[in-house]
């Protein structure tokens, strides 16, 4: 028996930087895969376009941490419903050299008996993006009395 874990409705977002040759190769290549796409396992197949345009094509211009924080907030119908503020801040990990934590993470090997992994430098910040709702009145966003239905 084993024990394991599954993410539900979650969705994330990935900024890869490298030079445009490698990116345009790599947006064809997830446009146009050789085999069908899976999440980790083949029945945990992707339901989003894996690929979000920025400024007319599938590439984005600038520095990563600009990037991500303008990419639009890609959360479902019933979680913008919900969005009683008109930000919403989410966090942002980064491969960073200079970074305060160690992840070990990176697959070294994939040998079955000797698998390894080795180690990279992250830092952690916020991108706070708007959600489209209208400004909330108090500007906290948060009610502690909504439940008892005042």
């Amino acid at each position: 028996m084993t024990t394991r874990f599954y993410l539900q409705d979650a969705v994330f977002v990935a900024a890869v930087a490298a030079p445009t040759d490698l990116l345009r190769t790599l947006a064809a290549a997830l446009q146009r895969p050789s085999f069908p796409l899976a999440l980790g396992r083949r029945s945990c197949v992707p339901t989003q376009p894996l690929l979000l345009g920025g400024e007319g094509s599938d590439l984005w211009h600038g520095r990563l941490a600009d990037v991500i924080g303008s990419v639009p907030w890609q959360a479902g119908p019933a979680v913008r419903a919900r969005a009683n503020d008109s930000t919403v801040s989410l966090p942002v990990i980064m491969d960073d050299p200079a970074g305060a934590e160690t992840r070990t993470d990176v697959p070294a090997s994939f040998d079955p008996v000797r698998r390894g992994m080795s180690s990279r430098r992250v830092s952690h910040t916020w991108v706070h993006l708007p959600t489209g709702a209208p400004a909330n009145a108090t500007g906290s966003g948060h009610d502690p009395f909504a439940l008892l239905g005042g």
